[in-house]
């Protein structure tokens, strides 16, 4: 016996509602990266509305006492020279954001119309069931070529192929429903999908799973150029705040003292602009920074 179109599509309803939730979580970064530049906006509206009170600061070391603050040429470069070859990689992180910021608009957009049909009521048309066979053959395909992939470690093609499966039996739902008035389902982005499908190999592999965009606090001595590590950091953060100035990223209220610079710094400073500039967009997203690094203006 041929079982009743509509009894088929009721039942799809559940398992879209489903793939709709991991076609929406699917996307998040695997790795939060919390750092104090995205932050001094909000700190400083804290402080002006006296909602927030500033920590100690911490006492340096006593090796570290003595140590000159200044902001030197030879510090500027040593800095610049260390986090240029972590550009390439922090691109991408910030690339990976923006496709995913997309990608979570139009998927809450589209999941939110859907779903509003599946609470309605609505029943979807009879006479939609070559239509609804064509799509479950798609999705079934889909999901084969899939398990196939991934048996096969081919991480890339496999969560492509998952994808693929789930977004076909979303698209299934609006033709079914003629929900023509809602936003079609998208793609995860190609990025996300081939970071997750590397992550995913090397986790399979056993190799380690280094903080993306992220600088290890331990930087070693030879590329310090007779810093403390505490120094280059405070280095580091002050050539992101005059990147940011420059642009006008932030305020220099919002950059507080740390954004104020002496005549030498500035001319040092100047002398790299172009250098300290294209760092500027991967300082503003905090895609380069330093994992565990505090806010600089409590130490």
């Amino acid at each position: 016996m041929r079982r009743d179109p509509k009894a088929r599509f009721v039942s799809l309803i559940g398992a879209v509602v489903v793939a709709l939730g991991l076609l929406t979580t699917a996307a998040a970064p695997a790795h939060a990266q919390l750092g104090r530049l995205k932050k001094i906006a909000e700190d400083a509206a804290k402080k002006s509305a006296g909602l927030e009170k500033p920590a100690a600061p911490a006492k340096a070391p006593a090796d570290e006492v003595k140590e000159s603050g200044d902001i030197t040429a030879e510090r500027i470069d040593a800095v610049i020279a260390f986090l240029t070859p972590l550009v390439a990689d922090a691109e991408r992180v910030s690339a990976r954001r923006v496709a995913t910021e997309a990608y979570d608009r139009d998927m809450k957009e589209a999941s939110d119309c859907l779903s509003a049909f599946t609470k309605s009521g609505a029943m979807p048309s009879g006479d939609k069931a070559d239509e609804m066979n064509k799509f479950e053959k798609r999705q079934s395909a889909f999901s084969k070529l899939a398990t196939q992939a991934l048996d096969a470690g081919d991480y890339r093609r496999g969560m492509a192929y998952q994808d693929s499966a789930a977004v076909t039996q979303a698209r299934m739902m609006v033709t079914m429903f003629n929900a023509t008035k809602c936003k079609q389902v998208p793609y995860r982005p190609a990025i996300v999908i081939e970071d997750e499908a590397r992550k995913l190999s090397d986790a399979t592999a056993g190799k380690s799973q280094p903080e993306e965009g992220a600088a290890k606090i331990d930087v070693p001595a030879s590329n310090r150029a007779g810093m403390s590590t505490r120094m280059f950091g405070l280095t580091r953060e002050r050539i992101a705040l005059y990147g940011l100035l420059a642009t006008k990223a932030i305020t220099t209220a919002q950059a507080g003292k740390e954004g104020v610079f002496t005549d030498a710094e500035t001319a040092a400073l100047s002398a790299r602009k172009a250098q300290i500039l294209k760092m500027e967009p991967l300082f503003k997203t905090s895609a380069l920074e330093y994992k565990g690094w505090g806010d600089l203006r409590y130490w």
